[in-house]
């Protein structure tokens, strides 16, 4: 890339980034927010307490981080932290590979994708990361899509589906 950006590109940053922000914002901020949040925070509990829940791997590794680092039963940072990151793939890939960005963020909007993300935490944050990775179907760098895919199993198995379906389409 250019070191040099043109004004164009400097406000295209600047309104992904305004955008990024602001469903971050509402996405981390919600408290009681969503069907299954209380599963959600119950489940925190349990893996805190070292006990079985039916999460991936992943998932259950990065809850027990950040408790750990927060403390016990603080789970407003755990849905935060899945706020951003899953926020970021969303308008990242938006953006990396949108031909019209203004028309995908109405449609990840108006589709209900978004408000549907404040629900399941763990299946929006892989369909995100699955967005994101299909650039690398698009360039043909297979290896680095099955290692994103792979990567976002660890926060939901069900994931996985895609690598065939996004070669088979492409």
């Amino acid at each position: 890339r250019p070191a040099v950006r043109t004004r164009q590109q400097a406000c295209n940053i600047c309104a992904a980034t305004a955008i990024f922000l602001l469903l971050t914002a509402v996405s981390a901020c919600r408290i009681a927010v969503g069907n299954d949040y209380w599963v959600y925070r119950d489940n925190f509990e349990l893996i805190m307490q070292g006990r079985h829940v039916s999460y991936e791997v992943g998932f259950t590794f990065v809850v027990w981080i950040i408790q750990s680092l927060c403390g016990y039963d603080k789970y407003l940072p755990v849905f935060g932290f899945f706020s951003i990151v899953t926020c970021f793939f969303f308008v990242k890939a938006m953006y990396d590979q949108a031909e019209w960005f203004s028309g995908t963020l109405f449609l990840l909007m108006t589709g209900g994708y978004y408000f549907s993300s404040l629900n399941s935490v763990r299946y929006y944050f892989a369909l995100a990361v699955a967005l994101y990775a299909m650039k690398y179907v698009l360039r043909k760098q297979y290896g680095m899509f099955c290692l994103w895919i792979i990567g976002a199993a660890f926060f939901h198995k069900s994931i996985l589906i895609v690598i065939p379906v996004y070669l088979l389409a492409h």
